[in-house]
């Protein structure tokens, strides 16, 4: 369930900034809880060592997520008109 909740919050998000100027600005509001929830699975305050974790585990933010869907949607538009 936590997995179609999360596609359905990413996809609402994906749709709601791409219509939107500055992209990338209003995304990394997405990202903060993520952060926090791996500080708190990690039990540290380091951020740097939050993202080498989320490096190692292979966890993109949803700001990166984002940015790859909209440039994958704006690909294919782009190539079929």
């Amino acid at each position: 369930m936590w997995a179609n909740v999360l596609t359905v919050v990413l996809f609402n998000a994906f749709l709601f900034y791409t219509l939107k100027n500055n992209v990338n600005e209003k995304t990394k509001s997405l990202d903060f809880p993520v952060n926090r929830l791996f500080m708190k699975l990690f039990k540290t305050s380091n951020i740097q060592m939050v993202n080498d974790c989320q490096v190692y585990f292979g966890f993109d933010l949803p700001s990166v997520i984002i940015d790859r869907q909209s440039k994958k949607f704006l690909f294919v538009n782009v190539n079929v008109s």
